[in-house]
């Protein structure tokens, strides 16, 4: 392990703070979640959710052992290109985010830069394999990062999304619950503010417009607790009922705040009530997960 540097104007540092979190500095405002401990804690819990998921894999693309150059955009706080440098420590990796809120110590063979994905590519040079989590937050025409990904990628390299879709029900339970409200609401509420969280269902359609082939889609699932009979299915629950939990707060201000101009009592009420629904078995709702690959051709 090395210490990971990161040349930037020290401006990008001095993170936005509202609503009692922290935001990006750089494109201060096109980024709907915080970057504060919280939310750091957060994404590493759902890294190992995605892990549990995958069955420990931390990619369902067929790559090569031999392969050079990789890039993880939006990568957060840097677990997965950690992770990745780790098992392939002959591979060059790249992590892009807004916020510089990486780990200090890392392999050295991975890297991190701030950028935006939206954002003109000028890598020196081509990769065999380009990797994306939860990229409904992201803001703008997605298309577009899926074409300049297919334009980045080497003949036969390979594009990965992993993300989510809204929470959902397998049946009626969730009529005219907290959970429900908060869900529409924050779908519809992302999309005031210019983001599609719904954009996980078209990632298969939009790489084939782009000339991706043998593209290959996993639907999956995360229960919002135990509440399935199967054990790995509650297993899964209740490894995302405390992931749901942890980021609710964080996950939600920005969002109620500024679409609905809802003040601090009435989220923190609405949030309280979501906590229990999320807790109680008997409301079988879920989190879908699309894991989508494709490879550009040779």
């Amino acid at each position: 392990m090395h210490r990971s540097t990161i040349s930037v104007n020290p401006v990008v540092y001095d993170f936005v703070q509202e609503n009692g979190h922290t935001y990006n500095r750089y494109k201060e405002g096109k980024y709907l979640l915080p970057n504060d401990e919280e939310e750091k804690k957060r994404q590493d819990m759902q890294h190992d959710l995605f892990l549990v998921t995958l069955q420990g894999d931390l990619h369902l693309a067929p790559l090569k052992d031999q392969i050079h150059h990789v890039l993880d955009i939006a990568t957060g706080t840097g677990i997965w290109a950690t992770e990745f440098a780790q098992k392939y420590p002959t591979t060059n990796v790249i992590g892009t985010d807004l916020s510089p809120i990486q780990n200090e110590y890392v392999p050295r063979n991975c890297k991190f830069e701030i950028d935006d994905v939206e954002d003109g590519w000028t890598y020196r040079h081509p990769f065999d394999y380009i990797h994306g989590r939860q990229l409904h937050t992201i803001s703008g025409d997605f298309r577009s990062v899926i074409q300049k990904a297919f334009t980045a990628l080497i003949p036969g390299g390979y594009i990965e999304l992993q993300d989510s879709l809204p929470i959902t029900c397998i049946d009626d339970s969730s009529i005219d619950t907290a959970i429900q409200r908060w869900a529409d609401l924050m779908a519809e509420g992302a999309k005031k503010l210019g983001v599609d969280w719904t954009k996980a269902s078209k990632y298969q359609q939009w790489m084939e417009d782009t000339g991706f082939e043998n593209i290959k889609e996993a639907n999956l699932v995360w229960p919002t607790n135990y509440w399935p009979k199967d054990r790995f299915q509650k297993g899964l629950g209740q490894l995302a009922n405390e992931v749901l939990k942890q980021g609710l707060h964080g996950y939600s201000i920005k969002i109620l705040t500024d679409a609905y101009g809802m003040n601090a009592t009435e989220i923190s009420f609405l949030l309280e009530e979501v906590e229990k629904d999320l807790n109680n078995t008997s409301i079988h709702c879920y989190v879908p997960i699309r894991v989508i690959y494709g490879r550009k051709p040779e």
